[in-house]
């Protein structure tokens, strides 16, 4: 049942990332309610988070 939340977010932060699931990882917090999200590669950047993407 613990897995089934953080799979969740992984999920989620991969969709609202424009990245694959395989691309979102878990690197810490696996049983606390703090967690470390590493996302490779985002092709956007959710407007909530406020940060605009640097031109290329």
């Amino acid at each position: 049942m613990e897995g089934k939340a953080n799979a969740h977010l992984l999920a989620f932060l991969g969709k609202a990332f424009g990245v694959a699931k395989s691309l979102v990882s878990l690197e810490s917090g696996e049983l606390n309610r703090q967690k470390r999200v590493r996302i490779r590669r985002p092709t956007r950047l959710p407007e909530e988070l406020g940060i605009a993407a640097r031109p290329a």
